[in-house]
This record gives C-alpha cells, sequence and structure tokens, in this order.
C-alpha cells in the first residue's frame, strides 16, 4: 500500500473540476497529484495534467504503486492506458462540490485503499 500524505493547504478539492489537475500552475493539486508526487513521479511530468493514465514519465517507469488508478487496453503498438474506475471515482470525490470535508476524506480513504493507496490529510 503506497502511503500518501495529503497536506490540505495546497490541496485542491472541492471547487471546478474542470480547472483540477494533478498540479496545478499555482501549486495546488488535487489528491491524486499528491499520490504520483510521493510515487515517484516529477512535478514536471504532472504539471497541468488531468490524471495519472496521461503521465508519460521519463525519470523512472510508471511506478508499480500506482497502478491500481490506471488499466492498460490492448498490446504492442496498439496498447494505450485509461484511468481505472477507480481512479474516475476518486477524481469524481475529490472535485464534487456538494460534499463536506469530513465525507470527502473519508470517501477517499475507502476508495484509495482499493487502489492500494493509503490517504491521510493534514493541515
Amino acid at each position: 500500500m503506497l502511503p500518501v500524505t495529503v497536506t490540505r493547504s495546497t490541496w485542491y478539492r472541492g471547487k471546478d473540476a474542470m480547472m483540477s489537475r494533478l498540479l496545478r500552475f499555482d501549486g495546488q493539486m488535487c489528491c491524486l497529484g499528491f499520490a504520483c508526487l510521493q510515487a515517484g513521479i516529477l512535478p514536471a511530468e504532472m504539471l497541468n495534467v488531468s490524471y495519472p493514465s496521461a503521465i508519460q514519465p521519463s525519470s523512472v517507469p510508471f511506478p508499480e504503486s500506482l497502478h491500481g488508478l490506471v488499466r492498460t487496453v490492448g498490446t504492442g503498438p496498439e496498447q494505450h492506458t485509461h484511468s481505472s474506475n477507480i481512479c474516475r471515482a476518486i477524481s469524481e470525490i475529490n472535485d464534487r462540490v456538494a460534499i463536506g470535508t469530513i465525507e470527502r476524506e473519508f470517501l477517499l480513504k475507502r476508495l484509495g485503499e482499493e487502489a492500494d493507496i493509503a490517504f491521510t490529510f493534514v493541515d
């Protein structure tokens, strides 16, 4: 299980989903951005990217610890990745406007476990 600490002061959540990114230009990240960063993805590779499946890491192979967030389709030259169902569910909860902090964090912890991610939220 990948331990992921989400710092609330830089956590982008409960706002406009169209503006949510793994890492935004203002330094804020969605919870999946914290997971990518703590799994070894470089900030430059996450900047302005919406989902882990869209990352093309140059520094390291795609981290094994994040494989619960992506699914591979096809083989050979036709092979590509998509966001897993659990990844999309985590993203939806992260960005949902009509939800309180306690409920959001509870749901993200539960969903994270399904992707082998242990979210912890700190101030």
